[in-house]
């Protein structure tokens, strides 16, 4: 059984309904839901993008393998209208499913990176993050959610989404 981080987020239409599906949908395809983190509301990231996401970190237990996991997300995102435009950079999305970790496993193929290569990069990452899983620790620099946020250099604001 492994524990498995997912982020979501959404930029685009009903974002609340999108990630909202999304946590349903992995909650019955990749596993037991076991933790999730508020909803923040965050800048657009590496881009200028059209409208604020909302995102929300999620923990489940699973028996999946970590390919199993992906296309269960890609799947997911595919169904709510998502379209990745391969290397052409970020975009404005219905719905974004990021794998961010799963237990302290090293991953590194052509088509997945586990931890999640930006993830220190990112406080819309870092805080929901902090919130579901403050005693991770990343398996390669070795720090905690709490440590990769006092030194994350992202100055992009995130704040707490109010329904």
């Amino acid at each position: 059984m492994a524990e498995v981080c997912f982020m979501l987020g959404s930029n685009l239409g009903d974002r609340a309904m999108h990630i909202g599906f999304a946590r349903g949908q992995l909650a019955v395809q990749a596993g037991k839901e076991l933790r999730v983190s508020s909803v923040y509301e965050s800048e657009p990231w590496g881009y200028e993008g059209s409208g604020w996401f909302l995102n929300q970190a999620m923990v489940c237990s699973t028996y999946l393998k970590p390919h199993e996991l992906m296309a269960i997300a890609l799947g997911i995102e595919r169904r709510m209208g998502r379209v990745r435009k391969g290397e052409q950079g970020y975009a404005d999305r219905t719905l974004d499913i990021d794998l961010i970790f799963i237990n302290r496993e090293i991953i590194h193929s052509p088509d997945l990176v586990i931890p999640h290569p930006r993830l220190a990069l990112r406080r819309f990452v870092l805080i929901p993050l902090l919130e579901v899983a403050p005693g991770w620790i990343h398996p390669e620099s070795g720090r905690t959610p709490a440590e990769m946020l006092e030194l994350c250099r992202d100055t992009s604001e995130v704040k707490p989404y109010v329904f």
